[in-house]
C-alpha cells in the first residue's frame, strides 16, 4: 500500500550494502518476501538477522546483525490502538518490543577503524583480555503508537502504556548484561511529557541510557516528499557504558535524487564500549530505590489514563448496549420467520429474507461483543498502570 514500496526497498538495500553498520534495526518491515530479499543480499556481512511477526500482519520489527545472535524474544503491548481504527492499522500489527542479545567479541578480528560498535580495550591487561572475550550486549528495537489527532489526542493514554511497558522491560536489563542499546521509532518527541517522564528524567531511565541524539538534530526534514514537517521521534539510546563517538540523522534518498527512500532520517551512531565499566552493587541499588518522582507530571500521566479509562468505559456501555440491540433482533427475526413458514399462504420470500439476514444479524453481534471485550480489558490496562504510577 505503500507509495514507491519496491523502489524503496530496492534502493535500501542497495544503500545498507555501500555503508552497513554492525547491527541494524528496523521498522514497519511489513512484507516477508521484503526480508527474505534483505537476508539474501546482505548474508555477506549480516549473517544473522531476526524478523518478529506477532500480530495479524506483523509487527514491523526487525534487526540485522554482523555479530553472532544468542537468543531473541518479543513482548507485544498489552494495549495497541483499536480494532475500528482499520485505516490506521496499528491494532492489526501487534507492535511491541522486540530484543535480541547479541554477542560481541572483544578481542577478535572484527576490530577495525570502520565499525561502528567498537570496544575500548587500552585499558585490558592481558588477563583481562582472556577472560573476557565477549560483551552480551541487549539490542531493543520498538515502534510505539502515533498520534494521529493531534485535536482529540486520542491515542495520548496508548502511548503512555507503551512508553510505561518499554521502560519497565528495558529497566530489568541494565545490569543483567554488559551493555544496552535501545533504537525504534517512538512516535514522541523528546520535549513531550511522556518521553521525558520514562527516558529522561530521574524516575524514567535518565540516569542509565543516554540520548545519543540529544543535540537536537530531526528525524524529518523539509528535504523528506512523504514528510514535510521537521521533527524528532527516532531515537538511538545506550546505556552508560558506551561512549558515541559519531551520531548522524540524515534524509536519505535514492541514487537520483528522485524519491525519498522512508518518511524518517536514517539515524546512526557509533558506539565505543568502555571495559572498564562495571554494573555495581550501587548502581543496581541505584536502579531498585525509590526515584524522586515530579509530582505533576505524574499526577498528569495518572489523570490522561483516568480520562481514556473511562472513555474506554462508555465505548464498552455503548457496544453492550448494541449487542443487546441486535441480540433481540435476531431472537424476533428468528421466531417470525420460523413461526410465518408453516402459515398456510404466508408469502415465503419474506422469510427466506429474514433467514438470509439472520447470519449477518449474528456476525454483527458477535463483533460487538467482542468490541465490549476489549473495551473493557483497554479500560482494565488503564487502570493497572496508572495505579502503578
Amino acid at each position: 500500500m505503500s507509495r514507491k514500496r519496491t523502489q524503496r526497498i530496492k534502493a535500501i538495500i542497495d544503500y545498507i550494502e555501500h555503508d552497513h553498520p554492525d547491527i541494524l534495526c528496523l521498522q514497519e518491515l511489513w512484507i516477508k518476501r521484503d526480508y527474505e530479499e534483505m537476508c539474501t543480499r546482505w548474508k555477506s556481512f549480516y549473517p544473522y538477522s531476526r524478523h518478529f511477526k506477532e500480530g495479524l500482519i506483523g509487527t514491523g520489527l526487525a534487526v540485522f546483525s554482523r555479530f553472532e545472535i544468542t537468543s531473541a524474544h518479543m513482548a507485544t503491548f498489552p494495549v495497541n490502538g483499536a480494532p475500528w481504527h482499520i485505516h490506521r492499522g496499528d491494532w492489526y500489527s501487534g507492535k511491541g518490543l522486540c530484543k535480541v542479545i547479541v554477542r560481541v567479541p572483544v578481542v577478535s578480528d572484527f576490530h577495525d577503524p570502520t565499525d561502528i560498535l567498537e570496544a575500548d580495550k587500552s585499558h585490558l591487561n592481558d588477563d583481562t583480555k582472556q577472560t573476557q572475550e565477549n560483551l552480551n550486549i541487549a539490542v531493543f528495537n520498538t515502534h510505539i503508537h502515533a498520534e494521529y489527532n493531534q485535536t482529540t489526542k486520542d491515542m495520548t493514554g496508548t502511548r503512555i502504556c507503551q512508553l510505561y511497558e518499554a521502560r519497565h522491560a528495558i529497566e530489568s536489563h541494565i545490569c543483567m548484561y554488559d551493555g544496552v542499546i535501545v533504537a525504534g521509532d517512538f512516535n514522541t518527541q523528546s520535549d513531550e511529557l511522556m518521553f521525558r517522564y520514562f527516558f529522561k528524567d530521574d524516575y524514567g531511565l535518565g540516569n542509565h541510557l543516554n540520548d545519543l541524539g540529544a543535540n537536537g538534530m530531526n528525524c524529518t526534514s523539509g528535504l523528506n516528499e512523504y514528510s514535510r514537517n521537521p521533527k524528532r521521534i527516532d531515537y538511538i539510546l545506550a546505556s552508560q557504558r558506551f561512549e558515541c563517538t559519531h551520531f548522524t540523522c540524515s534524509n536519505v534518498s535514492d541514487p537520483t535524487d528522485s524519491f525519498s527512500l522512508s518518511d524518517h532520517g536514517l539515524l546512526k551512531a557509533k558506539l565505543v564500549y568502555d571495559c572498564q565499566s562495571d554494573c555495581t552493587m550501587q548502581d543496581r541499588n541505584q536502579i531498585d530505590r525509590r526515584r524522586t518522582i515530579d509530582e505533576t507530571a505524574n499526577q498528569t500521566l495518572i489523570d490522561i489514563l483516568e480520562n481514556d479509562k473511562r472513555k474506554r468505559l462508555d465505548q464498552a456501555r455503548w457496544f453492550f448496549a448494541l449487542w443487546l440491540f441486535v441480540l433481540a433482533l435476531t431472537i424476533g427475526f428468528g421466531a417470525y420467520s420460523y413461526v410465518t413458514v408453516y402459515i398456510p399462504g404466508y408469502p415465503r420470500t419474506i422469510s427466506l429474507l429474514l433467514y438470509i439476514l439472520f447470519p449477518f444479524l449474528i456476525f454483527i453481534g458477535d463483533a460487538l461483543l467482542f468490541l465490549w471485550l476489549f473495551a473493557r480489558e483497554e479500560a482494565k490496562v488503564f487502570e493497572r498502570i496508572a495505579n502503578d504510577l
